[in-house]
């Protein structure tokens, strides 16, 4: 079990490292790195740089200073009344550095999103040659596939009109997700200008319109016009990844100055690994996502875990990143155990999965529209009620096709864990 105080002992030392190689103080910072080092701590990639480059001559000592601020250069920096505005539009609320409530929304963008949506939807639908008593009971087999994941199932998303449920049921509450885990890697200083993506079991790229989401907010504070975006999809589902790329090129329409994002979208099964490994870019990608493909079946997920660490080792640059995003419940049922505000507990499980995946924490959230880590259902049902952002136009279609009768409300319930490969 990690100690809260070695958490703490550890944030500490690395402030004070940082300040000294500011301030010039290299052999100070060497020393204090190497005593790191020796207590058994992972070193993270500035201080590893800072080694590895002190053994050399003077010239090349320089490098690490000049190579940060290179680095520096090519990320956003972060803009303080951007994130006032995030913060305040999404109510966002940081109970213990990790635990994120979160009951707002950025509407206009997100408006903007849910009508093309419906629209792209009412479009495929009506394209259907059935009628409408067959196509609600396509969708209605569709939807009990997905709703597998309530009662510890993995879905297969192959059902004809597998991409219709998930739009419908969770793909707004997803790109939520994906703005709020791209605002705080934006907010740690760490969002690239120039990004290499490669999203792993991508479904309808649901994350690539995250990010666009998120460079809309961007672009009323910051110049966005030189940033560039390399998307890279691996999905099974071809018929899920052809909506996806349907609705992406009617949404990029829709915009006015849509980002500089060139796609990829590759229709492979991720477990059939030896026969697309060679395909993908050796030491290429700044940032890999895993979102929301975590299986129950134990034997599937530790196969993934074995396929996710190679594509890690294969095709993550030196100093790139891992996003993951993990749904609450699921988090806690891979490893047996149950919510609760054990921050030491939960703490210990998030180092667990990382180990597993041959990768260390840089930082992680858990993003919930209660503020708890625990709710009952009668509780949450109360509460989503009256107060969370609301999709008025996609109510429609879920009360006329999945026979809802509350209110679609935006929710989430999301671990976003940002990591680096171990070394």
């Amino acid at each position: 079990m990690i100690k809260p105080i070695q958490f703490v002992k550890s944030l500490w030392q690395l402030q004070i490292i940082k300040a000294e190689i500011a301030k010039g103080n290299r052999k100070l910072a060497q020393h204090l790195i190497l005593a790191r080092k020796k207590q058994g701590y992972k070193l993270t990639l500035l201080e590893r740089l800072f080694l590895e480059n002190q053994g050399q001559t003077k010239q090349n000592s320089d490098y690490l200073p000049g190579r940060t601020a290179t680095i520096a250069r090519q990320k956003f920096t972060t803009q303080q009344k951007l994130i006032q505005k995030i913060n305040s539009a999404f109510h966002l609320i940081d109970h213990d550095g990790h635990k994120i409530e979160c009951t707002g929304i950025e509407e206009s963008i997100f408006t903007k999103l849910e009508t093309e949506l419906v629209i792209f939807l009412e479009k495929i639908i009506d394209a259907v040659d059935l009628n409408k008593n067959q196509v609600k009971q396509k969708i209605k087999e569709a939807y009990r596939d997905l709703n597998g994941l309530k009662k510890g199932i993995d879905p297969t998303y192959d059902k004809a009109f597998s991409p219709h449920v998930y739009f419908i049921k969770y793909f707004l509450d997803n790109v939520y997700c994906s703005y709020l885990a791209y605002f705080f890697i934006y907010q740690s200083g760490q969002l690239k200008r120039n990004l290499k993506i490669l999203d792993i079991a991508a479904g309808p790229a649901t994350m690539l319109f995250g990010l666009s989401l998120f460079l809309e907010s961007l672009a009323d504070y910051q110049e966005i016009a030189n940033f560039t975006c390399s998307y890279y999809s691996l999905e099974k589902q071809r018929n899920l990844q052809y909506r996806g790329l349907q609705f992406w090129r009617q949404y990029l329409d829709s915009l006015k100055l849509p980002p500089n994002i060139f796609y990829q979208f590759n229709t492979v099964n991720i477990f059939d690994y030896d026969n697309y490994s060679s395909k993908l870019p050796r030491g290429f990608f700044d940032l890999i996502i895993i979102a929301h493909c975590f299986f129950y079946q134990g034997k599937d997920r530790s196969k993934s875990f074995d396929i996710y660490r190679s594509i890690f080792k294969q095709c993550l640059r030196s100093e790139g990143r891992v996003l993951l995003v993990v749904q609450g419940n699921k988090f806690y049922k891979m490893f047996d155990t149950y919510p609760d505000e054990n921050i030491d507990k939960e703490r210990y499980l998030i180092d667990t999965l990382l180990d597993s995946l041959g990768l260390q924490l840089i930082f992680y959230k858990y993003l919930t529209s209660t503020g708890k880590r625990t709710s009952s259902k009668e509780n949450f049902k109360k509460f989503i009620l009256g107060n969370l952002p609301e999709q008025p136009q996609m109510d429609k279609v879920k009360w006329e096709y999945l026979n809802y009768k509350n209110p679609s409300k935006y929710v989430i319930d999301d671990f976003v864990i940002y990591a680096e490969r171990q070394f």
